[in-house]
């Protein structure tokens, strides 16, 4: 098998030498030279060829170069000038326009802002409700303005006197009263019976009015002393002005005054009322001050007490000596009592 083998091998490397001699014995045939045979052949007449164009070099410029130093200046280019017949082909450049850095201290300053927050909601209108007072409105008649008309007073206005300064200067008259020196005074009651039981009322209440009995021997009792036991009030409290009722009497001080007599076991004895020292004190300076200077020298004061109906004492219709004198004394109640007249 392995001769076999050889022997083919053998005769098929012959065979592809002799293939590729032949090959090489070809073109060499036909390179001879020939002579040319007479053939009766006609010529076909050719065209000249024309010329190929020519290709010409087109150099562009080098890109310009940034001097650092001298800004925004123009290098200079250097530039190929083509040919005089192709400068008419040749295209355009675009001139190109070169910017200076940004400085850093002409930059923009970063503006500080502020956080946008969100927007409360807002509250849900009750259109049924604005309905409802859109409607009230339109149904109110209009109304119109009225100007108001300013009347100025031509009567002198006469400034009432402040309790607290005329105390002082009553406090002397008070003295100089309960040692017999001064005037005679009367100070009449309302005539009608309501009127005085009201003041009566306002008396004990809000001027701290007190009741007693005065014997012959000069001695008072009231209800809130032990029986048998004489009351001696106090100078600087209360006033040495005692007043005895006369007319028509009201039924709760007569109902007071059995009482204290009972108490004591009084059988001569004639009821009084005593008010408060600065009380008395503010009626005498409220005299002297409508009278003047002249206070001491008169003989006899009349005056009549006034309730307003808030419950306020005023002191009117005034005579001195039978003759009427023009002017009202206001009497403050007690400071502590807590009524406001």
């Amino acid at each position: 098998m392995l001769k076999q083998t050889a022997s083919l091998l053998s005769i098929g490397s012959g065979i592809v030498v002799i293939f590729f001699s032949i090959l090489l014995l070809i073109p060499e045939k036909k390179n001879q030279r020939y002579p040319p045979a007479k053939v009766n052949t006609v010529q076909k007449v050719t065209k000249p060829k024309a010329p190929a164009p020519k290709i010409i070099k087109i150099t562009l410029p080098a890109p310009p170069r940034y001097n650092e130093t001298k800004g925004a200046s123009k290098p200079k280019q250097a530039v190929n000038h083509p040919s005089r017949s192709h400068r008419s082909k040749q295209k355009q450049t675009l001139t190109h326009r070169i910017m200076p850095p940004r400085n850093i201290s002409t930059r923009p300053k970063t503006v500080s802002f502020t956080p946008l927050k969100p927007k409360p909601p807002k509250r849900a209108i009750n259109t049924k409700r604005r309905a409802i007072k859109n409607l009230r409105k339109s149904r109110r008649p209009t109304q119109i303005k009225k100007l108001k008309i300013f009347k100025t007073k031509t009567s002198k206005i006469i400034p009432k006197p402040d309790p607290v300064e005329t105390i002082p200067r009553g406090r002397v008259l008070l003295r100089l009263l309960e040692h017999g020196k001064g005037p005679i005074i009367d100070i009449a009651w309302p005539e009608n019976y309501i009127e005085r039981q009201r003041l009566f009322k306002a008396f004990r209440t809000c001027y701290g009015m007190k009741l007693a009995v005065i014997t012959n021997d000069r001695k008072l009792f009231t209800q809130f002393t032990p029986p048998t036991i004489a009351w001696r009030p106090n100078s600087d409290a209360y006033s040495g002005f005692l007043r005895s009722p006369i007319g028509q009497k009201i039924n709760n001080e007569t109902r007071l005054i059995t009482e204290i007599t009972r108490r004591h076991g009084i059988q001569n004895g004639r009821s009084v009322r005593i008010f408060p020292r600065n009380t008395d004190a503010i009626i005498l300076a409220g005299f002297q001050r409508i009278l003047g200077k002249r206070y001491t020298k008169y003989s006899r004061i009349q005056a009549h007490y006034r309730l307003t109906p808030k419950g306020g004492v005023y002191l009117e219709q005034i005579k001195v000596d039978e003759r009427p004198v023009p002017g009202t004394i206001r009497i403050p109640p007690e400071r502590y009592s807590g009524c406001r007249v």
